[in-house]
């Protein structure tokens, strides 16, 4: 879900089935489409007077380039870094932002039996999620053919979302390439985060795809070629549902928990249309909502360079999957406010307080994309 590139494909997560594939291709790198009727131009138009005369190479004169910068070296100087940030292209300015986010984190725990963390590196928890017992997943087998009925009036709808599902976005918010350049920058580097994320999780959890309990599952889409939970879909849809409610209703505070408005349905509709064509659990849906919505308010936090978000260690543990009240089935992902669903599963320990780490070219991308909606 991620090549906002021009988002209208939501950073190149070509499929979705493949999460990312931010390659934007070699001329995007370089800088241009290295056609060969091209480079046979310019070829023969480089170094030529209009005559067809060779320019001798003392003609030329030097670029003023201390005039530019007012640097003694000709170059500009260091502490221009950020202004110079808005003079590179979206996907190498997308992967300075990315970088300085990524070197925040860091992982904790391994194995499939423990809880892997996410942390701020050297400090505080963000979120702990250690995957449910191997009964959920039986259990949940049931709910999953029972939904396949539904396949035919979504299939529609299934085979869009495989892809980034910007029009449904847009259908929402009037988010437009033309007018939310920057906005969708600033989600792509978002989405690309959360992916790094969501695949750490999914490496160490080591959880099955439906299809790999039954052969009766028969999925609608290819199945992907990584484990299941948390569900990438469920992630990617409920950061975009958080991020973009904040951006459109002019909100700063991160903590905040925003009524259950259209982009939530939509993303939770994102989410459950990955169930009924058989590729997740109601399990992994839940771990994906839970797991987008934190990284999303982590995001703002730093990107806000606030105080960090006073929400108590969010952990996802086996015991949580457990009948609640006595209820027969075990829980699902039955539409609860996300912040509500959050509140389950808080540890209770003292709130994460510290002060949030300082970033500068992710805070400068937000802040173009604040911008656009004020």
């Amino acid at each position: 879900m991620t090549s906002m590139t021009s988002h209208t494909s939501h950073t190149s997560h070509t499929s979705h089935t493949s999460h990312t594939s931010h390659s934007a291709g070699l001329h995007a790198y370089s800088g241009g489409d290295p056609t060969p009727l091209l480079m046979e131009a310019l070829l023969r138009y480089q170094g030529f007077d209009e005559r067809g005369t060779r320019i001798p190479p003392d003609a030329f004169n030097a670029l003023n380039a201390h005039g530019r910068w007012a640097a003694a070296d000709g170059l500009p100087p260091a502490a221009d870094a950020l202004s110079r940030l808005g003079a590179l292209e979206a996907v190498p300015r997308s992967y300075v932002a990315l970088g300085e986010l990524l070197s925040l984190v860091e992982f904790a725990g391994a194995g499939a039996d423990a809880a892997t963390e996410l942390k701020l590196r050297g400090g505080a928890t963000l979120v702990s999620l250690q995957r449910p017992p191997h009964s959920v997943f039986t259990e949940q087998l049931k709910v999953l053919l029972d939904r396949s009925a539904e396949r035919a009036t979504r299939a529609a709808e299934i085979l869009v979302q495989a892809s980034p599902a910007d029009a449904f976005w847009s259908s929402v918010l009037g988010l437009r390439a033309d007018r939310h350049r920057r906005t969708m920058e600033f989600l792509n580097v978002a989405l690309s985060f959360t992916v790094f994320v969501v695949f750490r999780f999914k490496q160490s959890s080591l959880c099955p795809r439906p299809f790999e309990y039954t052969s009766l599952m028969e999925p609608l889409l290819q199945t992907p070629g990584h484990d299941a939970w948390p569900s990438g879909h469920a992630t990617e849809s409920h950061l975009m549902a958080r991020l973009l409610s904040i951006l459109a209703a002019g909100k700063r505070d991160a903590v905040a928990n925003l009524p259950e408005d259209s982009l939530q349905r939509l993303a939770y509709r994102i989410s459950r249309n990955r169930e009924v064509a058989g590729l997740h659990f109601p399990t992994d849906t839940t771990a994906g909502r839970v797991l987008g919505d934190t990284l999303a308010r982590f995001l703002v936090s730093v990107c806000e360079a606030e105080a960090a978000p006073a929400w108590p260690t969010i952990a996802l543990a086996p015991d949580w999957y457990a009948p609640a009240g006595g209820a027969e089935e075990r829980r699902d992902e039955s539409f609860i406010p996300v912040g509500d669903l959050i509140g389950t599963m808080s540890t209770g320990v003292a709130p994460w307080t510290e002060a949030a780490p300082v970033v500068t070219y992710a805070k400068h991308l937000w802040e173009l994309a604040k911008a656009e909606w004020n």
